[in-house]
């Protein structure tokens, strides 16, 4: 059932830490234009009004789809830069797809609210790399590689008949699987058999592809889409000063669209 479920430490105003638990449901609800508190909770309901208001502190919002998580979401934001909680560059604003992350900026614009940042996970991880990744290492950021596929290709044509007349793209794919999960090409025979996922291509295969690949971007010196996540995770925990840039940098973190994080 759709609800909206706040921390203990949530912190309403007129509301000290401690607060109960609360169920509610959410719906959707119009967008104000004028980026004052009163307008940008104009026109929601009990629920989104409430979580809105939670200025600080965790706030979970739970409901199914098109139930108004987006537009509670955005109003919460606007209300943080609209209140004096927070100003709009202390905000950072993540999702997992591109047109979600559009959606946020689009709504965020319509409420007057700029200099909000709103990326996708992998564009905010790349943000930060590129931002902090040379001054805490002392080397270059290496370069993303723009697809998979001219590293794929040749792996491919020497898979045996009638493996090798696979689609690039389901190979690349599967590569994309176990990294998501973090899962090295010595562990992925482990994991296939594990999650029970069937694998585009027999699973030993598959691991040779994947390790050659690995191989190759190495050689190359380059990353792909899914290492920036890892490589991020890795210079804040390497490196604590990069990781207290961040710190100081953002005051309060919204993910949108959480369902499709893996």
């Amino acid at each position: 059932m759709p609800a909206l479920t706040r921390a203990p430490q949530a912190s309403v105003p007129g509301v000290g830490k401690g607060a109960a638990s609360v169920s509610v449901s959410v719906a959707e609800g119009s967008i104000g234009p004028v980026p004052s508190v009163d307008r940008i909770l104009d026109g929601l309901n009990p629920a989104q009004r409430e979580a809105a208001s939670v200025l600080r502190g965790p706030v979970a919002i739970l409901a199914g789809a098109g139930t108004g998580k987006t537009t509670t979401i955005t109003r919460r934001i606007a209300n943080q830069v609209a209140s004096g909680a927070f100003a709009p560059a202390e905000l950072l604003a993540v999702t997992f797809t591109e047109r979600a992350a559009r959606e946020l900026k689009t709504r965020l614009r319509m409420l007057s609210v700029d200099g909000v940042e709103a990326r996708t996970f992998h564009a905010a991880a790349l943000s930060q790399l590129s931002r902090l990744w040379s001054a805490h290492t002392g080397s270059a950021l290496p370069e993303i590689l723009d697809s998979k596929a001219p590293l794929i290709a040749s792996l491919a044509d020497s898979l045996p008949m009638p493996h090798k007349f696979i689609p690039r793209r389901d190979l690349a794919g599967e590569i994309e699987w176990a990294k998501n999960r973090r899962v090295p090409p010595e562990g992925y025979l482990a994991e296939v058999a594990a999650a029970d996922h069937p694998p585009p291509i027999p699973a030993e295969l598959m691991e040779r592809v994947y390790a050659g690949y690995e191989r190759r971007k190495r050689a190359m010196g380059r990353l792909d889409f899914e290492d920036m996540l890892g490589l991020a995770v890795r210079l804040f925990d390497e490196h604590p000063a990069a990781a207290e840039e961040v710190r100081r940098r953002y005051e309060a973190f919204t993910v949108d669209e959480y369902q499709d994080v893996n």
